[in-house]
């Protein structure tokens, strides 16, 4: 009998290796193209969505250096910003939409930054490895993630803990029934209905949160990848993962939580959706991600800053093929 479960495991593996696979080459195979071509579909972004960084970081300076927004509309730099705007994520669309409009009059990280055009513009193989990684990501309007570590968007729910005893009341009823079958019964259907009714009334308010902090959850996974780039500029990756951002790998497994049942919408992912309903997973891990971030704060925008400067790098280099001719600022 073991035989025919191993084959199916092992069929089933290749199924999701050769899916991921194909999925893989077909984005490569995209990337490529636009690359060529130095063209490409660029996806709706909202001003508002995109400028979220620049407004969170302006708010926290003690002074702003930047272009004001006369000036901006008169330069027309929304049009000059979609021109460049080849970023794969709502991160890399924030960081350039910052970096073309807070101009930093020192100049400091010229240097470095213009060593990273190079590198990105030059080094096919790196770059469409980055390109996968950050298109996994994606973009997300309103999403406003850097005001995790702007203070802006770091409330916790209360009385979380009240979510944590009502998701085990179902498990302790399941270890009832040994004891009494009908009081276990009663007590298990009592607490699904009750975890049920808690999570529809009110899930309404979390729901704006949810949209944020999974995506949240998603740049930590994308550092993650990036710490597994082979290339001494991605160790900034790697150290964060590993020292300062260590902390972050429990973004990372609660957001995989909150994902659960949100895949494909089959049958399969309507069962997952209502086990994560039932024990009200969502609270517990939104909680969990903001306490999270709120702890290792200075980790997540180093990491969200990097993973910025690479989208925007990339962005940068692509404009720049399009040119004729450029100079340095």
């Amino acid at each position: 009998m073991e035989n025919p479960f191993i084959l199916i495991a092992v069929f089933v593996a290749c199924l999701i290796t050769y899916q991921l696979l194909t999925r893989n080459r077909r984005k490569l195979k995209k990337i490529r193209q636009e690359w060529e071509t130095g063209t490409y579909i660029a996806l709706h972004e909202d001003i508002q969505s995109v400028s979220s960084y620049w407004r969170n970081k302006k708010e926290c300076a003690e002074f702003y250096a930047g272009i004001d927004q006369i000036t901006w509309d008169d330069l027309a730099m929304d049009q000059v910003f979609k021109k460049m705007n080849y970023t794969k994520t709502s991160v890399g669309s924030e960081y350039l939409f910052n970096q073309l409009r807070d101009i930093d009059p020192k100049l400091e990280g010229l240097q470095s930054k213009e060593e990273l055009y190079t590198l990105v513009a030059q080094d096919d193989k790196l770059r469409e490895q980055v390109l996968l990684i950050l298109s996994s990501l994606g973009k997300r309007n309103y999403a406003d993630s850097s005001s995790y570590f702007y203070h802006f968007n770091d409330h916790k729910i209360n009385f979380a803990y009240v979510y944590v005893l009502l998701a085990c009341i179902p498990i302790i009823s399941v270890f009832l029934m040994f004891f009494s079958l009908k009081v276990g019964i009663i007590s298990l259907i009592i607490s699904l209905l009750i975890n049920a009714l808690i999570y529809y009334r009110n899930k309404k308010t979390l729901e704006n949160n949810l949209h944020s902090i999974t995506y949240v959850a998603a740049i930590v996974n994308t550092g993650k990848s990036l710490a597994s780039v082979r290339h001494p500029q991605f160790s900034i990756y790697r150290d964060l993962m590993k020292k300062e951002g260590k902390g972050l790998k429990r973004v990372s497994f609660f957001g995989k939580v909150l994902s659960i049942g949100t895949y494909t919408g089959g049958d399969f992912d309507i069962l997952l959706e209502y086990f994560r309903i039932v024990f009200l997973l969502d609270f517990i891990s939104y909680n969990q991600i903001v306490k999270a971030i709120v702890t290792h704060q200075n980790a997540y925008q180093q990491l969200w800053e990097a993973i910025g400067e690479l989208d925007a790098a990339i962005a940068i280099a692509f404009y720049r093929k399009s040119l004729s001719s450029y100079v340095l600022p």
